[in-house]
């Protein structure tokens, strides 16, 4: 239940590397993106949920830290 700014930081390593985040993430995932691209710069995919229709899955690619 991390914002998405840390959980980027964690996988940061596997994603410079070429792997691709997923992460679950709850009814504010608009705002959590938003401030994540305060300190990075990622490609972004949000799909909803098939266990809750207000989850979404943000699958996050090309990652680096902007600041």
């Amino acid at each position: 239940v991390a914002p998405m700014e840390r959980l980027l930081a964690y996988a940061q390593p596997y994603l410079q590397r070429g792997a691709h985040g997923l992460f679950l993430k709850g009814e504010k995932v608009g705002a959590e993106v938003a401030e994540a691209r305060r300190v990075w710069q990622f490609e972004a995919e949000l799909s909803v949920s098939r266990s809750d229709a207000r989850g979404r899955i943000v699958s996050v690619r090309s990652l680096k830290r902007v600041r």
